[in-house]
């Protein structure tokens, strides 16, 4: 293995919550809080999360927690139930060896989360890359949150999940009366101002939309079916106004105008968005091309988020075993560019 790895990163805090019937609670949630529930949470690797009917079942495997680095690793699995069988071909032989997948197994992604904690209640996440895994920061978000209200459901009792009542109210024993809560964690992108800066100064080359064919039958050529095709767009210079000049609205302006897209070939040439995939090709303020894809299905997180990559010779690879471990050398290097981000 001889691959850069790639890392996206995130901000990360943490909300509290009412619960049904309920005070909302005002405490703020403290990061370590939080990591040391899950850690203590003896089920954890237990706990799996499906989604998409069951496709993909995503589960926390390791953590690792340096409360005096400011530091968290996590390794989390992505297993999905649809992938195909595969096969290894012997180098010297020639011969072919299949997996031999049974229904019931999943093809497995192992995804590195590192969190650099910058104060009591926020962190900067990194979060691994891999093509094909299905990744992206709302799964992560949504996992997290799923896990927690697993851990709050057997453990009511821990201290993230309940704050001094804001009434003031004491029991006999003097101690505040506890309003009980649960907690939700946001994940949010640090922006890659070369994207944004591309659809704010009109430096978008081309949009390019490749989709597959489901209607391809051709009377006169019956023998030859198209695959895929592609239209190309224009980007007007102010696809972004003029008045927008703000990150975050920058970014939600894309969001909305590319989907609009998506959405008008989804109702009118009845292109499913699975079957849609986008190219946009910029240039750099310094006027290099660049070309960035994504597809509508996963979302545009990726696209917007500011990444970087670990060239292989700074950290040592991890040969898979059975039992997943949290490779050290990757997750330290990720950490330290992490910091500077």
């Amino acid at each position: 293995m001889n691959k850069p790895v790639a890392f996206s990163v995130h901000e990360f805090d943490l909300e509290p919550k009412k619960l049904k019937d309920l005070h909302k609670p005002k405490e703020h949630v403290e990061i370590w809080d939080y990591f040391a529930a899950i850690e203590s949470y003896k089920n954890f690797e237990k706990y799996i999360y499906s989604l998409h009917k069951g496709q993909l079942r995503v589960h926390l495997r390791k953590i690792s927690l340096d409360k005096s680095k400011k530091q968290a690793k996590l390794l989390i699995v992505i297993s999905d139930k649809d992938a195909r069988n595969r096969s290894f071909t012997d180098t010297e032989t020639g011969d072919t060896r299949l997996t031999d997948k049974k229904e019931t197994e999943g093809d497995d992604c192992r995804i590195h989360l590192v969190f650099y904690v910058v104060s009591k209640y926020k962190a900067i996440l990194g979060i691994e890359r891999e093509r094909g895994s299905g990744i992206n920061s709302n799964l992560v978000r949504v996992f997290f949150n799923n896990l927690i209200e697993d851990i709050r459901e057997n453990k009511p009792d821990l201290p993230l999940f309940h704050e001094d009542h804001p009434s003031g109210f004491r029991e006999k024993d003097g101690s505040y009366v506890q309003l009980h809560r649960t907690v939700a964690c946001n994940v949010d992108n640090r922006f890659s101002n070369e994207i944004l800066n591309a659809f704010k100064m009109g430096k978008i080359n081309n949009l390019q939309l490749i989709y597959k064919e489901t209607h391809n039958q051709n009377d006169n050529l019956p023998f030859i079916r198209r695959k895929k095709s592609q239209l190309h767009f224009d980007i007007d210079s102010q696809f972004i106004p003029n008045q927008i000049t703000d990150q975050k609205a920058i970014q939600n302006t894309i969001k909305q105008r590319l989907n609009k897209i998506s959405d008008w070939f989804k109702t009118e040439e009845h292109i499913p968005i699975s079957e849609q995939v986008y190219r946009i090709e910029y240039s750099d303020d310094q006027g290099y091309p660049h070309n960035v894809t994504y597809s509508p299905s996963e979302g545009l997180d990726l696209l917007f988020a500011k990444t970087f990559k670990l060239d292989p010779k700074v950290f040592k690879f991890q040969a898979w075993e059975k039992e997943p471990k949290i490779n050290d050398s990757l997750c330290d290097r990720a950490l330290i560019e992490l910091k500077r981000s």
